[in-house]
Order: structure tokens, then C-alpha cells, then sequence
């Protein structure tokens, strides 16, 4: 039972406002200080329309988020779809810090994107981008690690100073906790 408290304290601290009437999860920010430092391309306008924004500063509306299958989808009104497709696909290949990727093309009649429950049909062009699962939240100090317990604001692979977990603990991304117990992994 502590356990799944200090899941869930985490998680709300972690989490970011609500947009308008859209529920930002968690990995995705909208600011420092809240969701995960590597998502943050989202911005909130005037509390009420929710963006992301891709490499050279271009921003698109976002229409509807997934939490379950880590996906969301974009307006893109207008612009070249194949263009942004291929951006999102050449920057997380470039980039390896790149958390997200095109996984549905521009489709104004949307007749090729299965979409969850979350969207809503809106008739315009569509990308929708996927996210990966996060890995442990970015640190500067100490005290940024407080609300993860079970980890401590270490050097991680990556050479970014993360949230790593302590011995005898692993990483879920899925929970967003450090979990106690024997990691096994199945071929």
C-alpha cells in the first residue's frame, strides 16, 4: 500500500495542468517543472489550446492525446504532411534524446489512422506522433529525487545526471516508480 502511495504522490507532482480540457500525462511538459525535462515541447496558449513544437520553431495545435498508447495527433491544417513526417522521423534518427516519432500520415479524411476514444473527429489534417517510454526523470541536485523514492540524483549511461533507482530496485516506465524485486526478462 505505501508503495502504490508514493507511486501515485510522484506521479502527481510530476504531473502537469490541465490544458484547456486536455489532461497532459506523464512523460509529456509543458514547463520545467512538471512532466519529464526531454518532452518538453508542449506549450499551453491562453489555458485553453494545447502545441507541440517540432524542430525550427513551427507549432501545431494538438487535437487529442492518448495516454494508454502513447500517442498524440497534430493539426497541421495546410502544410506539407509528407515534409513533417520526414522531420519527425530524421530527428529522432539524428537526435537520440528525440523521445518522439511519426506514426500515422496526414490523412484529412482520416479514413487511414485508427484512432483511440480520445480524438475527435475534426475533419482537418492529421499527423499522429508517438512517444517513447521515459526513462529516469533528469536531475541537478538531491532534492529532485525526493518525490522518486528508492533513487538518488546520479550520472546516468547517457551522461545526464538522472533520478537513477538504488540497488535491489529497477526501473518502470509504466509506473513511473523504481520497483523492488528480480528483473526478468523473457525471449
Amino acid at each position: 500500500m505505501t508503495c502504490r502511495h508514493s507511486t501515485l504522490s510522484a506521479l502527481v507532482k510530476r504531473k502537469c495542468d490541465i490544458c484547456g480540457t486536455t489532461i497532459i500525462p506523464y512523460p509529456l511538459s509543458t514547463g520545467p517543472n512538471c512532466g519529464d525535462k526531454m518532452y518538453f515541447r508542449f506549450h499551453c496558449d491562453d489555458s485553453s489550446s494545447l502545441n507541440f513544437e517540432i524542430p525550427g520553431d513551427a507549432s501545431y495545435r494538438v487535437t487529442g492525446i492518448d495516454e494508454e498508447l502513447q500517442k498524440f495527433s497534430i493539426d497541421v491544417g495546410d502544410a506539407d504532411c509528407t515534409a513533417i513526417e520526414s522531420m519527425g522521423n530524421y530527428m529522432q534518427q539524428r537526435n537520440q534524446s528525440w523521445p518522439f516519432y511519426v506514426i500515422g500520415r496526414c490523412d484529412a479524411n482520416r479514413s487511414n489512422i485508427i484512432l483511440g476514444s480520445s480524438f475527435e473527429d475534426t475533419g482537418f489534417a492529421e499527423v499522429e506522433i508517438g512517444w517513447t517510454d521515459p526513462s529516469e526523470p533528469l536531475c541537478y541536485s538531491l532534492d529532485e529525487c525526493n518525490d522518486l523514492p528508492h533513487s538518488t540524483c546520479s550520472p546516468a549511461r547517457d551522461g545526464m545526471k538522472r533520478c537513477l533507482c538504488n540497488k535491489s530496485f529497477w526501473w518502470d516506465p509504466k509506473t513511473v516508480n523504481c520497483i523492488s524485486g528480480i528483473l526478468t526478462i523473457t525471449f
